[in-house]
């Protein structure tokens, strides 16, 4: 992780991380730290370091020009397909203004070339609202230019533009550009100014080794070195298109994927394909009928959708040798892959994780028939002796299917919850349910609650399997004759019948797919979503 390499950097020593470590436990320590935080914080400590550091700059023959960006609006995006990006659309009137000339392009027809300048501040990173880390640039333009953006469209995105293309080039990161979302947020994280550094007229061009000896701080090394910031700029424009340059020499054969031919309004989310096979012993035999084929018995393959929230949008079809899947909103994903061995399509599971925001699929790999050239001699004499191969055997019409769901992958459904003195429903939001494979189970003593159980058939013809256990609160009793399951092609609605000494508003319930991992959700608001 980038936390793990950040501390790595450090480059502690055993004995330095043992004495930080025990000063941390002395609670003295701590609140020095905490004091320490709190003044590096202060406006005002702030104002006067700032003043500190140009005063030094300006000793060193450079101006230094603080950039504090003032908050705008969040774009949300995400990197390499994997983290979440906020991009923090700034004004400030250090920024040069846009300006336009006119120019003919090679069709002959003239127009408008804008030339825009703004400000980068370097990823830093952040959690985000479910807790999971997320960077956050700081993409700062002069107010002039934010002001045509809010007031024209297409400006609006040549400016999203600039900011896509300059955060890959600059920061080597891959954009989904496709799949923006617009927060309700004028900044996200914590404000931090950056810094522009030219130098002046009648200043001190000495390199710091040219300097005079005798001076006190000429021994100390000094953080900014002796570059402007157009120089640092024009050094990091020669390391960015060496870089570049790399990369097009690995492009000079390439090799396209049928997956990655997907349609430019689509992103092509990220995905692995694991192999998975049970070891037996027996198939290391050296014997005629010991296992020779290497096939794994299931093909796992994980689908990375950081937007989605479920599976409810996703379109997902199988076929022997492809796995094709396409959501529309509030993502736009696509998927097309060619998968390394036969596959039994109608055997597969497909779960989502929505703690990782993973499509995990599971498939049943096709196995050859095994060939048996066994021979045995039997004496004339002997009557013969008749054989049937194993799994030839007639399936039974109604198979019984045990308590336990092995090998069935269950999927948390998105519901909603809204109640009544009378009556608690929950609204499962999943369409397309399978009416033959409901299962309900309304639990006839305390804690009382229900289990349901159910697949959905997409419109790819692949099955997605949910399951939902609810608990009451002991205090809590339902009428059961009144309880019941309700179908429709859009969903499901789960009523909970209230007894009569159980009337009133509910507060809260436990929720979750297996008994003993459910969690405590709060039912004191008129209606919420999960």
């Amino acid at each position: 992780m980038a936390t793990d390499s950040k501390f790595e950097d450090l480059n502690l020593s055993k004995d330095e991380i043992d004495r930080f470590t025990n000063a941390l436990k002395q609670e003295e320590f701590r609140k020095l730290f905490v004091q320490y935080a709190e003044e590096i914080s202060d406006p005002v400590n702030k104002a006067r370091y700032e003043a500190e550091i140009a005063q030094l700059e300006n000793e060193r023959g450079m101006d230094v020009k603080f950039v504090h960006p003032e908050a705008g609006y969040v774009v949300k995006t995400t990197v390499n397909g994997e983290q979440k990006l906020f991009i923090n659309v700034c004004k400030n009137e250090t920024i040069g203004k846009p300006s336009s000339k006119k120019e003919s392009g090679a069709d002959g027809r003239s127009g408008l070339v804008w030339s825009i300048p703004h400000s980068f501040a370097p990823p830093k990173e952040d959690k985000d609202k479910n807790g999971g880390l997320c960077k956050i640039v700081d993409f700062v333009v002069n107010p002039d230019t934010y002001r045509m953006a809010e007031t024209n469209t297409r400006f609006k995105q040549m400016l999203h533009d600039t900011a896509f293309d300059g955060i890959e080039r600059q920061f080597d990161m891959k954009l989904d550009r496709k799949n923006l979302k617009f927060p309700k947020l004028k900044y996200k994280g914590m404000a931090s100014p950056t810094v522009i550094r030219t130098r002046k007229e009648d200043g001190d061009d000495k390199p710091a080794a040219e300097r005079d000896p005798d001076d006190v701080m000429s021994g100390f090394p000094y953080p900014y070195g002796d570059e402007t910031t157009a120089e640092k700029m024009a050094k990091k424009e020669w390391e960015i298109r060496k870089r570049e340059a790399e990369k097009e020499k690995k492009k000079d054969s390439p090799k396209f994927s049928k997956e990655e031919k997907t349609s430019n309004d689509y992103e092509t989310p990220k995905y692995s394909i694991k192999h998975r096979s049970n070891f037996d012993l027996q198939d290391f035999r050296e014997a005629q009928d010991a296992k020779t084929d290497l096939k794994p018995d299931t093909l796992v393959i994980s689908i990375h959708l950081p937007l989605l929230k479920s599976a409810a949008p996703i379109d997902l079809d199988i076929f022997e040798k492809k796995l094709t899947m396409q959501s529309e909103s509030p993502a736009k994903y696509k998927l097309d892959l060619d998968l390394p061995y036969l596959v039994d399509e109608n055997e597969g599971s497909a779960s989502f994780d929505k703690s990782k925001r993973h499509l995990i699929v599971t498939l049943p790999v096709i196995k050859p028939k095994a060939s048996t050239n066994l021979t045995k001699t039997v004496d004339d004499s002997e009557p013969a002796t008749e054989f049937v191969k194993l799994g030839e055997q007639t399936k039974p019409l109604i198979e019984v299917l045990g308590s336990q769901d092995s090998g069935v992958d269950y999927t948390l459904p998105n519901y909603e919850f809204s109640q009544t003195d009378e009556t608690a429903s929950f609204v499962i939001n999943v369409s397309n349910i399978v009416r033959e494979s409901v299962c309900k189970t309304f639990m006839t003593q305390a804690p009382f609650g229900a289990d349901v159980k159910f697949t959905t058939m997409g419109s790819g013809g692949f099955p997605m399997h949910y399951k939902l256990i609810i608990r009451l609160p002991q205090v809590y009793t339902v009428d059961l004759d009144s309880c019941d399951l309700r179908l429709s092609e859009q969903n499901a609605v789960l009523v909970l019948a209230k007894a009569d000494d159980s009337l009133g508003d509910w507060e809260s319930c436990y929720i979750g797919l297996h008994t003993e991992k459910l969690e405590v959700r709060n039912l004191a608001m008129f209606s919420l979503v999960w």
